[in-house]
């Protein structure tokens, strides 16, 4: 037996096994209470995700997955996801049932992937994020640029010195 009561917003169900109440209001208020980061993958290699922790990648750890999930009572396939990547594209994607999105070929950056989901019932999650910095080559660095700079200065000295010596040179 069925029995819907408008006022209240309840449907009652009677069977063999007795009467089930279905609260319509709890239900449809229901609020996604957060997204979490599930998984990351460096170059098919899974990253231990922990809030807090900054990862910091080599020029090569350029390909990254991501996969996440919406904690709410609500089954996984119910709930939409939207993401950002701080540091390269700083627009929210659109709005997807998909739970995991690649990165492939990142650029030497700070980056923060941040993730959040809302329900078909409604409630906008809190974002949830990772950050990570994907360092440059070592000929890029400091010290290269350094050694660049001085080999720059004294090569005009080396240079000449190597013509005097070769015009000087006894016969």
């Amino acid at each position: 037996t069925l029995f819907y009561d408008e006022q209240q917003r309840e449907i009652w169900l009677g069977g063999a096994d007795g009467i089930s109440i279905f609260y319509e209001r709890e239900s449809l208020s229901r609020k996604v209470s957060s997204t979490m980061i599930r998984q990351m993958t460096i170059n098919d290699s899974a990253v231990a995700v922990r809030p807090g922790l900054d990862h910091e990648l080599d020029h090569l750890e350029n390909n990254i997955n991501f996969s996440f999930i919406a904690n709410s009572g609500l089954s996984e396939g119910k709930a939409l996801f939207q993401y950002r990547m701080k540091g390269g594209n700083e627009d929210w994607s659109n709005w997807s049932g998909e739970s995991r999105v690649i990165f492939s070929n990142l650029s030497p950056n700070d980056y923060e992937f941040q993730v959040r989901s809302k329900s078909p019932y409604s409630g906008l999650s809190g974002i949830s994020s990772v950050k990570f910095r994907i360092n440059d080559p070592w000929y890029r660095s400091l010290y290269s640029y350094i050694l660049y700079f001085s080999i720059f200065l004294l090569s005009p000295s080396l240079v000449y010195q190597i013509r005097v010596n070769t015009l000087v040179s006894p016969l």
